[in-house]
């Protein structure tokens, strides 16, 4: 819940930045892309919804939905894990230091 706030406080203050920086009503289209503020937010908080009751993942090289388990974790991705899995990633490291 707390995020959800976090989202739509920033939302709105970029469209307030937005407005002063222009003097016009016009939306941060390096944010929204030319969509209204309210509908981006909206988007945004189903879009974190999904992300809490997902259990599987996609490998990015073989295409096989696996246990997030089976997947390194990574900071710096949305998800937290990588988009290569174990299996995959053991291969190409095989690979690269023969």
């Amino acid at each position: 819940m707390r995020s959800e706030e976090c989202t739509k406080q920033e939302i709105i203050r970029r469209v307030e930045i937005a407005r002063a920086t222009t003097g016009k009503h016009v939306r941060d289209t390096w944010k929204f892309k030319d969509k209204p503020a309210d509908i981006v937010y909206q988007e945004k908080v189903k879009e974190m919804q999904e992300d809490e009751t997902r259990t599987h993942k996609t490998c990015g090289t073989c295409g096989v939905s696996k246990v997030f388990k089976m997947f390194n974790k990574d900071k710096q991705t949305k998800d937290g894990y990588m988009s290569i899995c174990k299996d995959c990633k053991k291969q190409n490291n095989a690979k690269r230091y023969k």
